[in-house]
């Protein structure tokens, strides 16, 4: 003998109805169109010219910058690790 769930017969019309009514399946998948790009290809061209000029001037201010490495004692005084194990995995 199975579970009859409690559930009044109103509710189970309104279910019943709901379900016979449905004139489309709502998990349908419909295709989509490409979109096109915002930007033409002459503008695209400018930035990124000025990226790499940006990207030039970053490096030249990276080489003139005095300290490229830190120590890993300094490392270990700050943040309290690495001070008696000093492995990386």
């Amino acid at each position: 003998m199975g579970y009859i769930a409690p559930v009044p017969h109103y509710q189970y019309m309104q279910y019943a109805e709901r379900e016979a009514n449905k004139d489309y399946d709502p998990f349908k998948f419909v295709p989509v169109n490409r979109i096109q790009p915002l930007f033409n290809q002459e503008r695209s061209a400018e930035e990124d010219i000025e990226t790499d000029v940006n990207s030039l001037r970053y490096n030249k201010r990276k080489k003139f910058s005095g300290a490229d490495t830190v120590s890993a004692e300094f490392l270990a005084d700050i943040t309290g690790k690495g001070k008696y194990i000093n492995e990386y995995v």
